[in-house]
């Protein structure tokens, strides 16, 4: 995606600038009318200026936004109007973007914006916190509605620590056990074979395939470099196709346990997200297009607004919508289902949502044991063969010095 600078009024008459990310151009305008804004200019942004403001306008992450709206709940609770409510918690000096965000939404609540508004005009607050902001307003349920957020984001925060706490050591091991591999390659086998080749005898064929390897690492660096850029370049021109992608990521689903739980997790953030929105009044429609933003995976976000525009336009019950896309699981669509006969849908979500990370969570606890000898098994098939390359020449040189000195050491 591109980022693009815009210039645009809002419905109130003033005036506003900010960035978007979009495919196109066509794309970033669309965004900009949905978002209820007139363009006046767009254009898109340099790559140097693009840095500079992703780091200037970044949007607030979900540490910032947890304490937001929480500290917000407990002030709209005892009573303590919006203005007085962000300029206290601008009084407890925010760092970064939380206390420029805040900043900028006390100068738009002074000047007649709802708080809504106000998140929504900074370009730094989610889409989905400020459509549920804005249902919280609508419907007189603001404080619940701040609570509910704070909620959401922290279920966000904890499913996403604790994928990262099943992955970061494995991965980091196998990132090392990589390094070693190629250590020994490249600084080990060369001196091995040196030795053994000055005695005049053939090398072990194994260690003959790792020499030349290393030849290879060492000099052929500036090769080695280009075709791996080119591998890159042409694996992310193929991601950047909507239709490769999602077959890779349906594929990626399809493969047991690492697919199953990439598939759930995925899941589970959508319908905690859908949950929160629909119980916050949210028009269903607006809820799933929010929701869908939040995936990752392209064939979850094109599922979820395909549901929605067949509920829209053919007004089929969102259950059997979601039950006939690809990327989510049947169950989702059976959960709701229940809820859709009960009327109960926001409650039935929640529960789902619930469940599923739940089970999200148990299995990476279960996955965190099954990885430690999995890893070992890794390391076997990664540095047995070079220790094999490494050993047997060492064997073979020591033979060799013991038959030229008579068998006396």
């Amino acid at each position: 995606m591109a980022k693009y600078a815009y210039e645009a009024v809002t419905l109130m008459g003033r005036t506003q600038k900010g960035s978007i990310e979009a495919e196109n151009e066509t794309d970033a305008l669309a965004q900009l009318k949905k978002a209820n804004l007139i363009p006046v200019a767009v254009a898109e942004q340099p790559f140097l200026t693009r840095q500079f403001e992703l780091r200037k306008n970044r949007k607030l992450n979900t540490s910032e936004l947890v304490w937001i709206m929480r500290k917000l709940a407990s002030y709209q609770k005892a009573g303590m109007p919006l203005r007085r409510a962000v300029a206290a918690l601008i009084e407890q000096k925010p760092r970064g973007a939380a206390a420029r965000a805040l900043g900028e939404v006390e100068e738009r609540l002074t000047s007649g914006s709802s708080i809504a508004e106000a998140f929504r005009e900074t370009g730094k607050f989610e889409p989905l916190i400020v459509s549920m902001i804005e249902a919280g307003e609508r419907s007189g349920k603001l404080e619940d509605t701040l609570r509910m957020a704070s909620d959401l984001l922290t279920k966000r925060v904890r499913l996403k620590q604790a994928v990262k706490s099943a992955l970061t050591l494995p991965v980091a091991e196998g990132i090392l056990a990589v390094l070693v591999t190629i250590g020994l390659i490249a600084f080990v086998v060369p001196r091995i074979a040196k030795m053994f080749s000055s005695l005049g005898a053939k090398l072990p064929g194994i260690t003959q395939f790792y020499l030349n390897m290393s030849r290879t690492i060492t000099h052929d660096t500036v090769f080695v470099v280009i075709g791996l850029f080119l591998v890159w370049r042409g694996l992310k021109l193929l991601w950047k196709r909507p239709e490769a992608r999602v077959r890779a990521e349906l594929a990626l689903f399809r493969l047991p346990i690492v697919g199953e739980l990439a598939q759930a997790t995925a899941t589970a953030r959508v319908s905690t997200a859908l949950a929160g929105l629909t119980s916050s009044s949210v028009p269903l429609r607006d809820a799933l297009e929010y929701a869908s933003n939040i995936s990752s995976f392209l064939c979850i976000r094109l599922a979820v607004r395909e549901a929605a525009e067949e509920v829209v336009t053919s007004g089929v019950q969102l259950s059997v919508a979601l039950a006939r896309t690809k990327g989510l699981p049947k169950d989702l669509g059976y959960a709701i289902a229940t809820g859709e006969a009960s009327g109960t849908v926001s409650a039935a979500i929640a529960n789902y949502a619930e469940d599923l990370s739940n089970w999200v969570d148990s299995q990476l606890k279960a996955l965190t044991g099954l990885l430690e000898p999995i890893m070992t098994v890794f390391f076997g098939l990664l540095l047995g063969p070079v220790g094999i390359a490494i050993y047997l020449p060492t064997i073979s040189f020591g033979q060799a010095v013991l038959h030229s000195t008579g068998g006396h050491p």
